[in-house]
């Protein structure tokens, strides 16, 4: 539901790589739901890195053999090492292509906003439309069309002052399944597949109330749109490999509780780990010998 008591709500963004974010707002200062879920190991996701490390090496070490059979003298196992280091990029290759997932998310992200935010009769500058991610704005709006989908929030601020979180939401939207109309927090995501992270992400959303700014980017909201905890949970994933390709993927509100029960359980782990408030570092008295 919308909370007129939040207030205004400001967004601090992490000053280093790897922090945490915050919300500041009117009943405290809180992390992110993502940064939350950030304190989960992703097994999958350092799979994914070394396996992009070893196929980079591996193409490069093939590049260099060929060009050692055509120079004369052939290089030593110690030059070809240091050749092949030479060759090398600076980058990790996992680090380069997550920043080109990053650039077809961010511009499939920022076009669907712009496509409900025009649904809901909000005027906004057609964005600039990466062409790796046209086909799957393409996709996106047939889905769209196919579920008759209707956004009745874009973009929302989220606070849940009692368990200490906050975030930004997708949308909220309505579509049809299964014969009915059934109300969805929504999510989009660019990735390679669909993880359980994703979902208690999703029923934090839920599970947390709009700051009264939301209004700004709703229209005709009654308690039954903004009553949440009752509502499906949809992620819409983007492949980062097979430009084109959506997967929605909907749980029921049941699912919805029962993975923010998950999400909590993080959340309890991100407090007893990282210092939520590093403004003003503790004390620390030294120790006499």
């Amino acid at each position: 539901m919308i909370d007129k008591t939040i207030g205004p709500v400001e967004r601090i963004d992490p000053k280093r790589k790897g922090d945490p974010r915050y919300y500041k707002t009117s009943a405290g200062k809180f992390p992110s739901a993502t940064s939350i879920l950030d304190i989960i190991a992703k097994p999958a996701l350092i799979a994914w890195a070394a396996n992009q490390e070893r196929e980079l090496v591996l193409a490069t070490a093939v590049e260099l053999y060929d060009d050692c059979l055509k120079s004369q003298p052939p290089l030593s196992t110690t030059e070809f090492s240091m050749t092949l280091e030479k060759r090398l990029p600076k980058q990790r290759q996992h680090v380069k292509s997550m920043s080109k997932a990053a650039d077809i998310g961010n511009a499939v992200h920022e076009y669907i906003e712009y496509y409900l935010l025009t649904q809901l009769g909000f005027t906004r500058k057609l964005p600039v439309i990466n062409p790796l991610a046209l086909k799957a704005t393409e996709s996106f709006e047939k889905w769209a069309h196919d579920v008759r989908l209707v956004p009745l929030v874009v973009e929302a601020t989220i606070v849940n002052t009692v368990d200490k979180y906050a975030g930004t939401m997708d949308a909220i939207v309505e579509i049809d399944h299964n014969g009915e109309r059934i109300l969805c927090v929504a999510d989009w995501k660019t990735s390679g597949a669909i993880y359980n992270t994703m979902m208690m992400q999703v029923a934090a959303y839920a599970h947390a109330d709009m700051a009264d700014s939301v209004m700004a980017r709703a229209k005709n909201l009654t308690d039954r749109d903004t009553a949440t905890k009752d509502m499906h949970g949809l992620i819409v994933r983007f492949d980062k490999k097979q430009v084109g390709l959506v997967e929605p993927y909907l749980f029921s509100p049941e699912e919805v509780r029962g993975w923010y029960k998950t999400f909590k359980t993080a959340r309890d782990l991100f407090y007893d780990l990282v210092v939520v408030d590093k403004e003003e570092p503790a004390q620390t008295e030294e120790v006499s010998k």
